[in-house]
């Protein structure tokens, strides 16, 4: 009997040892399970969170490439109207007079089923108004002009936020430099500020990155192969037209610095070469380039004729209001304006580079998805004659 009752005991204390053991493996389990739910929870919750913003992104780059064919056809309807298909300013710039609407309201913000986009691009201010504060950077700024903010870049220059198009023949051509014209690219860089030797280098060797022939245009300032080949990391003259205005970092003579300050007036189209300039949306920089290079013994005028050419054509195609990127802006005329005899021979001489219809613009337009404002751009040139957009990029 008392050895019964003494296995009774030990299995009654070895069964709530177990019962213990267990009870304590059931809680590490319960605890290791609960954290895997925690962490698949968290990890479902972050899926969840990539596959909207995903989402959210393909429904931004889909709404800007609907603004895009938007843009597209506002450029055709103006190319099928008869009035204003030989003309464009800096406000009516690819875009119909016949739709009787300004243009801050044709390229504003549009609204989709999952968000909208808005067409914008942005212009250097040369020099920022004095009426614009340093308060106001990336602020909404309106004076009787669509422009929506102004911006400050890393480089320390403004811009200009304006609703719209932009067009290309407002810059200088650097496919379409040849021995005759490179000057007035020369006279650019010295606009801007930089020594004439370097202007004169840079211009030269630009032509010779862009012909055929391997034989410098210039001995002293030209560049071929046998410049480049020298250089600490060598490499070859292209010898063929400028693909990206990037290249011309690999330019003799270019800097980082010149770079930055050029690339706002330099565009690549039309890359078969011609050389047309709308003086109707040019910026005055340019404006002063291409009438400082005319200037001289072969005109009989000087630079300073040349800039109060520039500074007439600015006041005339500002129309009554006195400002530009407005309604009443118009299409320089020669007979309209007060010229005197050394200007109306600039403006004479000048006029083989002229175009006032722009054959290729710039569409920059933005898609900005609903629900998580999701943004995406895209950077466009679309050329007027057919419609076919002969660069782009996406960020």
């Amino acid at each position: 009997m008392k050895l019964s009752q003494r296995k009774y005991f030990q299995f009654l204390i070895k069964t709530k040892n177990d019962s213990g053991i267990i009870l304590l493996t059931v809680l590490w389990v319960l605890v290791i399970l609960s954290s895997l739910a925690i962490g698949l929870s968290r990890a479902t919750n972050i899926e969840l969170a990539l596959t909207k913003q995903a989402v959210g992104e393909i429904r931004a780059k889909y709404l800007a490439w609907g603004g895009l064919i938007y843009a597209v056809n506002q450029i055709r309807l103006d190319s099928e109207d008869k009035e204003s298909n030989a003309w464009d300013t800096l406000y009516q710039c690819g875009i119909s007079p016949s739709l009787n609407l300004p243009t801050e309201e044709v390229f504003a913000t549009k609204t989709l089923k999952d968000g909208s986009f808005y067409i914008r691009y942005q212009e250097r201010s040369e020099p920022l108004e004095a009426a614009v504060s340093s308060t106001e950077i990336g602020e909404t700024y309106q004076k009787n002009v669509p422009v929506v903010n102004i911006i400050q870049k890393s480089t320390g220059t403004y811009y200009k936020d304006y609703i719209g198009l932009q067009d290309e023949e407002r810059k200088l051509n650097i496919n379409g430099l040849t021995p005759q014209n490179y000057p007035i690219l020369s006279s650019l860089i010295e606009v801007l500020g930089f020594d004439d030797e370097i202007a004169e280098t840079i211009a030269l060797s630009i032509l010779d990155w862009k012909d055929e022939d391997a034989l410098p245009s210039d001995p002293a300032k030209g560049a071929e192969d046998d410049y480049y080949e020298e250089q600490d990391r060598p490499y070859k003259c292209k010898n063929a037209p400028f693909d990206s205005l990037e290249e011309l970092r690999l330019v003799r003579g270019m800097t980082k610095e010149i770079f930055q300050a050029l690339s706002d007036y330099l565009t690549i189209f039309p890359k078969d070469g011609a050389f047309q300039i709308n003086f109707d949306t040019a910026s005055p920089v340019v404006l002063k380039a291409v009438m400082r290079s005319l200037s001289g013994p072969v005109t009989n005028t000087s630079p300073g004729d040349a800039d109060s050419l520039v500074g007439k054509l600015i006041e005339y195609r500002r129309g009554e209001d006195g400002l530009e990127f407005t309604s009443d802006d118009q299409v320089i005329e020669q007979d309209q304006m007060s010229l005197n005899s050394p200007e109306r021979i600039l403006f004479l001489v000048a006029n083989q580079y002229r175009t006032k219809q722009s054959h290729y613009l710039r569409v920059r337009v933005t898609g900005v998805e609903e629900n998580l404002k999701t943004v995406s751009t895209i950077d466009a040139v679309v050329q007027r004659d057919d419609l076919a957009i002969v660069a782009w990029r996406r960020y």
